[in-house]
């Protein structure tokens, strides 16, 4: 007998290779020329460099984050990253408005039945048998798209049946060809960053990429594909540390409310997150520093390194904060280490009017939760509540709320637990986790009660994530509070983090939290609380019918789809 068995292999057979197509409805873009994209981007790569190297004369390490900026979609860009040594990835980002230029655009796609669209006496068959021309003599590919020809010659080719509309037909698809390379393209930021070994690399695989079709050796294949569509690469700076975070406008009210005095502005310092603890403990330490030098002082911090996410909240003094409106960057606000800067202490949710009076049914409950909130304190013994929540409390949020302030956490509560008043809905028949995770606000002194919101000494990311662990997992000095939870509510925005063009650190907390706990997160809340500017008068308005005004509303969202997101 021998030792070991002999193994039969099936007959080999062979399959086609899987041709991947572009998504359907995704624009096709037009890219430079090699020669093009060599004169363009070779001058860049060179001055990053050159940057470089000044910096290291004048005794500093340079670590910048690279901003690679492409048009069009590219996967799988960590793997490249990963190729080169000293190049560290740190995110992507969306971008939905870059604007077109003479080397980036849409190709213009003409249709079958464009011509008998724009032109009366044309038919549908007739336009697809022009369409057909247009192919057959390589003005358009083999799906539609103009190729770089110059359309004016197409005339000639026009049949003598058409020879009538042969200028309506040359100026159609001169229209379209204008229309579509003045629409903005979609693209993504590459960002990452390490060293000058970095830059050394990328430069030296720049000046092998020596033709539009050769690709580039093992393991930097990928940078074939990002090179074509490079449409700039530079250093991120101020002006993408406050972008699209709402933080100038922040700063500005905040200044008009407490300059003068001898309080200090609040904000968020959203950090590169890096791989290594010590690096990023390093980073923390010369973040304090910077803004002790500033005269402020941190407040509190927060990791998580599953969504990769490194943050601080920090406090400065209005004139500090009044350098950088001014475009006087300080070392704090063009330090390399800073992801963005964010508003902070917007987590939080307006005052509700008291309740109505109705008929509700009362009674006990009996079993495990399987569903949880998050919210603020409710009013635990209200009738209709009484016996139905358990309230957990670690933190102590209870002993800074009055009774009549109870509003936002109870109303939730009377939701989950009852449904909606008109739905004529069964309570429920098990009792509801509920852990606080607000407070009214200390520095409201216009409402009575104060709103609620999240207390300024958290992080909301830090909350969540501490809440929900507590429920599922074992700590060492207590057991799992509600394992059997199914389904958690959260009724919570925040403006100051929406999306714009990548998932805000709530949005990939979620995501992780209900994948490692498979549990579903109701989140039964926007973020938008700003008026839909129609830009008509009352006049205007009331002159509309129904359809109308339904039609024009729905225009002016879409208009401001990037704000309403």
């Amino acid at each position: 007998m021998p030792e070991k068995p002999l193994l039969i292999f099936p007959e080999h057979s062979t399959t086609l290779r899987e041709i991947k197509k572009t998504p359907y409805g995704a624009p096709s873009y037009h890219f430079p020329k090699f020669s093009e994209q060599k004169d363009r981007l070779t001058k860049l790569f060179e001055s990053m460099q050159q940057s470089f190297i000044v910096d290291i004369a004048d005794g500093l390490e340079p670590e910048y984050v690279l901003v690679i900026e492409t048009v069009g979609r590219i996967d799988d860009f960590q793997r490249a990253v990963r190729g080169i040594e000293g190049l560290e990835w740190l995110a992507e980002i969306d971008e939905e408005t870059i604007e077109p230029d003479d080397y980036f655009y849409q190709d213009c796609e003409i249709k079958k039945s464009v011509f008998s669209q724009k032109i009366e006496s044309i038919n549908r068959k007739q336009s697809s048998q022009i369409w057909v021309l247009l192919r057959e003599k390589g003005f358009i590919d083999t799906t539609g798209f103009l190729e770089d020809k110059n359309i004016s010659e197409f005339e000639q080719f026009i049949p003598a049946e058409f020879s009538e509309h042969s200028e309506e037909i040359i100026q159609i698809i001169k229209d379209a060809s204008t229309a579509g390379r003045s629409l903005p393209l979609s693209g993504r930021l590459f960002l990452s960053m390490r060293n000058n070994q970095a830059i050394d690399k990328l430069l030296s695989l720049w000046n092998q990429w020596d033709s539009s079709d050769k690709k580039l050796p093992r393991p930097y294949g990928k940078w074939t594909e990002i090179f074509k569509q490079i449409k700039t690469i530079r250093k991120w700076d101020i002006q993408d540390r406050i972008r699209d975070t709402g933080i100038i406008d922040f700063w500005k009210e905040e200044i008009k409310l407490k300059e003068g005095t001898a309080s200090k502005i609040a904000f968020e310092i959203e950090l590169w997150y890096r791989n290594d603890q010590d690096l990023r403990n390093r980073i923390q330490t010369e973040i304090i520093n910077l803004i002790s030098n500033e005269k402020g002082h941190i407040i509190t911090s927060c990791t998580i390194n599953e969504i990769r996410f490194h943050a601080l909240k920090a406090e400065l003094p209005p004139e500090s904060i009044e350098k950088v409106i001014n475009h006087e960057d300080t070392n704090i606000f063009s330090s390399n280490e800073v992801m963005f800067f964010r508003p902070t202490g917007q987590c939080r949710v307006e005052l509700y009017p008291d309740g109505v009076k109705g008929d509700f049914e009362t009674g006990n409950v009996e079993g495990e939760p399987v569903i949880a909130i998050l919210d603020g304190v409710p009013f635990v013994k209200h009738k209709l509540l009484e016996n139905r929540l358990i309230l957990d409390d670690p933190d102590d949020f209870e002993s800074a709320y009055q009774a009549n302030a109870r509003k936002h956490g109870t109303a939730m509560a009377s939701l989950v637990c009852h449904g909606e008043l008109d739905a004529q809905e069964k309570p429920l028949q098990r009792p509801v986790y509920f852990r606080p995770i607000m407070k009214p606000d200390a520095d409201d002194f216009v409402n009575n009660p104060p709103v609620e919101t999240i207390p300024k000494k958290y992080f909301m990311e830090d909350l969540i994530e501490r809440s929900v662990r507590r429920i599922f997992e074992r700590d060492s000095s207590e057991d799992a509070v509600a394992p059997t939870i199914k389904v958690i509510n959260l009724s919570i925005g925040n403006t100051s983090k929406m999306f714009f063009n990548q998932l805000s650190s709530r949005a990939k907390l979620l995501d992780w939290l209900s994948y490692k706990y498979q549990v579903l997160f109701c989140v039964s809340a926007g973020n938008i609380n700003t008026a839909i500017d129609l830009q008509k008068n009352s006049t205007e308005l009331h002159s509309l019918s129904n359809d109308e005004l339904l039609c024009h509303t729905i225009l002016k969202i879409h208009q401001d789809i990037r704000n309403r997101k």
